[in-house]
């Protein structure tokens, strides 16, 4: 459904907005989106309690939220317009070709190393993903706050989404101009340093995830923004999904890597490996942006 949703999305974001405001756009966009999640999954959770377990109540209020949003859509549906595009050419896929246009797009100020940065964000992902579950790990053993194990994972959680949201809805700070790979460098950073505190000193820790969260927020939309920039609507569905197959498919394999180690060595060593991990990017970020100066 998501990945139907912002096929459909993509080339009216395309038509209707000029270069300048799609990072902004798109900030907006993962703002609202990381907002409707945290206040979702509660509500549903609330709702299946209050009616003791109702699930028959549950799924009207989706469906009334849904007609809701049908009606939203259709009431401005003038406004939604695009380009329509015919192709006489049958689709085919080609993941070199796709490699190829994924790699002119991350190319394009000829100051970044496409292997490197590809593996970069796919290693990102692959790392954030296990975080999570580490952190609830964590915290059953190191947990740092006169409070019980519910409430400290409730307390990460409220950091990470803190610096998610300042991070999506602040893009016009100084960060906007940052280039992908020096969004990459300090989020690697971060991570480290995270990682290497969050079973010593995990108060000091929630400063670097916060900043984890607000600068990584920034990667996103940015690659966002360089695709719908540089990539016509014609070809827009066909890139914006394999660059998406290549940055989430590693994030199932980041969670299950991570916890597998948390039990089979100790939380501790899986969060050093992180942070050693974590570093060696860091330095491989650096090294090729001396290089290419």
């Amino acid at each position: 459904m998501t990945s139907y949703k912002s096929g459909l999305r993509a080339p009216i974001l395309q038509n209707n907005l000029s270069n300048e405001n799609l990072q902004t756009a798109f900030g907006q966009i993962q703002g609202t989106s990381s907002i409707v999640e945290i206040i979702g999954q509660p509500l549903g959770v609330t709702i299946l309690a209050i009616s003791h377990q109702s699930f028959e109540i549950v799924l009207f209020i989706n469906g009334i939220l849904y007609f809701i949003s049908g009606l939203i859509l259709w009431l401005y549906q003038k406004k939604l317009t695009f380009k329509s595009t015919k192709s006489t050419q049958k689709y085919s896929f080609n993941i070199k070709t796709s490699l190829t246009e994924i790699k002119e797009i991350f190319t394009l100020n000829g100051d970044s190393n496409f292997i490197v940065l590809l593996f970069s964000l796919v290693m990102i992902n692959f790392i954030l993903a296990g975080i999570g579950p580490l952190i609830s790990l964590a915290m059953l053993k190191f947990n740092p706050f006169p409070t019980n194990y519910g409430t400290a994972i409730m307390i990460f959680n409220v950091v990470l989404m803190l610096g998610m949201l300042t991070g999506s809805f602040m893009m016009n700070d100084r960060l906007k101009n940052w280039l992908l790979p020096e969004l990459l460098i300090f989020s690697f950073l971060m991570i480290s340093l995270f990682s290497f505190l969050i079973t010593n000193q995990a108060i000091i820790s929630l400063l670097f995830l916060f900043l984890l969260a607000y600068i990584s927020s920034k990667a996103s939309p940015k690659v966002n923004s360089l695709v719908f920039e540089n990539i016509s609507t014609e070809n827009l569905g066909k890139v914006t999904g394999g660059i998406t197959t290549l940055f989430t498919f590693s994030v199932p394999f980041g969670g299950a890597i991570f916890v597998f180690l948390a039990n089979f060595i100790s939380v501790p060593f899986t969060f050093y490996i992180i942070a050693i991990i974590s570093i060696l990017i860091f330095i491989l970020l650096v090294l090729e942006k001396i290089k290419k100066k």
